[in-house]
């Protein structure tokens, strides 16, 4: 007896997160999403779980990192899936750590999260879930309509999400890459009234800047051109949401956000030609 719980005590410090979960987890009806599934947490109505499912980027990350470990080659299937889940959970946190530092930096409302081994409710299987503060609201994709009251602040939120974009690209940092406008819920934490538009991605995907130093002297400039058509291409990505929230709200426009494009456009330097398209298509639909 005594063994198996200094295994599990082990267990619990390499994998910093709990080895065992809430169990008994099941669909909530309170939170209104067209693309995530939300848990009901047992005796815990202020916290809400969603399972984390392996975007590609992670799933290659994964590979990448265990493919020549020994222990993982020579490893059991069962071996091998502890170790895929703990190298999952290990990403995870890593990149909700620099999640939550970016939304402190531009002002964004990220609900603060964390991560543990739980039972999937259909295969019974472990899998990793986030368990985060229950944002009692609807997310604005599912929203039919945008209210006067949302508007100041949702323009904000634009605005901070252009600038991480724009100031990482200068700096060759650290982006967010994967906004949606399904991962906002305006609503209020629970048993609070204040609502506010509040980030729910628990599994974001954080990505490096291309360095000048990883190509070859001859290809100097590539690291440049490459990085400078992912980021209008982010940029355009976030700007279309805007655009379908803008919808819901005729005639108003998040004038601040827009404003922040046109300087965008004129600050940050063209550097090839295959962002010109995009270029383009942002400075003439920013005028409509």
């Amino acid at each position: 007896m005594e063994n198996k719980k200094n295994k599990n005590a082990d267990e619990e410090k390499e994998a910093k997160f709990p080895p065992a979960f809430f169990p008994g987890l099941k669909i909530s009806e309170s939170i209104k999403s067209e693309h995530s599934v939300f848990y009901d947490v047992p005796e815990h109505p202020e916290l809400i779980a969603r399972q984390c499912f392996m975007p590609k980027g992670f799933a290659t990350q994964v590979e990448f990192e265990l493919a020549d470990l020994p222990e993982y080659v020579n490893g059991t299937p069962e071996e091998k899936k502890k170790m895929v889940r703990k190298k999952r959970a290990e990403l995870l946190i890593k990149n909700a750590l620099e999640f939550q530092k970016m939304g402190k930096q531009y002002g964004l409302k990220i609900t603060e999260t964390s991560y543990a081994i739980g039972e999937d409710p259909k295969s019974q299987e472990p899998e990793i879930f986030a368990v985060s503060d229950r944002i009692v609201g609807e997310d604005l994709e599912a929203m039919p309509h945008i209210s006067e009251e949302m508007k100041d602040e949702l323009d904000a939120m634009y605005v901070g999400v252009f600038s991480q974009l724009k100031d990482s690209y200068s700096s060759v940092g650290i982006f967010w890459s994967d906004f949606k406008n399904s991962q906002i819920v305006y609503g209020a934490k629970y048993g609070k009234t204040e609502k506010h538009p509040y980030i729910i991605d628990v599994d974001p995907m954080m990505f490096h800047w291309i360095e000048q130093g990883e190509y070859e002297a001859r290809e100097k400039d590539r690291a440049s051109r490459e990085n400078e058509y992912i980021l209008w291409r982010r940029v355009y990505s976030v700007f279309t949401y805007m655009e379908q929230i803008e919808e819901k709200m005729p005639p108003e426009k998040f004038e601040k956000a827009r404003k922040l494009l046109e300087g965008m456009l004129k600050e940050v330097p063209q550097i090839g030609t295959m962002s010109v398209m995009i270029r383009t298509k942002i400075e003439n639909e920013i005028k409509n």
